[in-house]
C-alpha cells in the first residue's frame, strides 16, 4: 500500500468513526451531550468513587463494561436514543450480570481458602490513585 493509498483508506475510517461518534453522542454523554462530550466518563468515575470501587480490579472493570450498558439504557429511556437495539442492550446488560457474578464466585471461593473473611473492603482515593484496605484485613493478612 503507498502513501496515496494509505491516506485514502483512512479516510474512510475517519468518517465511519464520525457518523458513530455522532449517532452514539447520546449514549456516550446522554442529557450533558451538548455540554460535555465527556460527561460519561467523568459520572462513573465519580459513581465508582463514591462506592470506592477500584477500577484496575476485575470486578471494578466489569462495573464499567457494565454501566455502560446500563447509561445506554437510560438514554433509551429518557432521552429517547437507541444507536443499537435496544433489546441488544439489555441482552448485554443481563450477559454482564451474569459474568459480575462469576468474577463475585469466584473470588468468595478463592477467599475461603485463604483467611476468616469472605470479602474485605478496599477503598480507592481518587486523589492519589492508592488503595486503602481495611484495617481488618490488614490485621489478618488478607
Amino acid at each position: 500500500m503507498n502513501t496515496n493509498e494509505l491516506f485514502k483508506a483512512r479516510a474512510e475510517l475517519d468518517a465511519e468513526c464520525l457518523k458513530v461518534l455522532e449517532a452514539k453522542g447520546k449514549d456516550y454523554a446522554g442529557s450533558s451531550a451538548e455540554n460535555d462530550r465527556l460527561g460519561n466518563f467523568k459520572q462513573v468515575a465519580s459513581l465508582l468513587a463514591m462506592f470506592g470501587v477500584n477500577p484496575s480490579t476485575p470486578l471494578g472493570v466489569w462495573s464499567i463494561y457494565w454501566l455502560k450498558h446500563v447509561f445506554a439504557i437510560l438514554a433509551y429511556i429518557g432521552q429517547h436514543t437507541e444507536s443499537e437495539p435496544i433489546i441488544q442492550r439489555f441482552v448485554d446488560a443481563r450477559n454482564y450480570l451474569d459474568l459480575g457474578w462469576g468474577l463475585v464466585s469466584e473470588q468468595k471461593s478463592a477467599r475461603r481458602n485463604t483467611g476468616p473473611f469472605d470479602y474485605c473492603i478496599c477503598l480507592f482515593d481518587r486523589d492519589s490513585g492508592d488503595m486503602i484496605p481495611d484495617q481488618e484485613c490488614i490485621r489478618h493478612g488478607i
